[in-house]
């Protein structure tokens, strides 16, 4: 069943599959929708892709991308799943720029407005990063 929604990322997916190439302006939206599918139908090359893209797009994104790539992640990792871990680690790293520790999210307005609206699976991933051991308790 294909919905007008669904349209772009099915089309792009076909693309994918015969040229072996992601459009180079493709969105994160549309990534997350293409690597949806192409697991969904069980093409790894196409996963591969939009995985390596999206790892990229981590870098410089907003929270909204980050809770899209962040639905995309298996409830559960094993340890099989190297382009997985790679994509987590990369939205982790993210949010982490972008929140920092919890004082600081508690402390500043701007921050505070934008990280509770996150998905849950965000926070949990911001919640798991080695980088909030660092801050004592004391500090908040």
């Amino acid at each position: 069943h294909c919905t007008a929604e669904s349209l772009p990322a099915m089309l792009t997916l076909l693309e994918v599959a015969y040229t072996g190439v992601l459009p180079a302006d493709a969105s994160v939206s549309l990534l997350c929708r293409v690597a949806t599918l192409a697991n969904f139908w069980d093409m790894p090359v196409a996963l591969k892709l939009c995985i390596d893209l999206l790892e990229e797009s981590a870098v410089d994104t907003s929270p909204e991308d980050f809770g899209r790539m962040a639905a995309l992640l298996p409830e559960q990792l094993l340890s099989s799943d190297q382009q997985w871990y790679a994509l987590d680690a990369s939205i982790t790293d993210g949010l982490q720029r972008l929140y920092g520790s919890a004082p600081e999210v508690i402390r500043k307005d701007s921050l505070l407005h934008h990280f509770v609206r996150l998905p849950f699976r965000c926070v949990i991933l911001w919640g798991g990063s080695d980088l909030l051991a660092a801050d004592s308790e004391n500090s908040v």
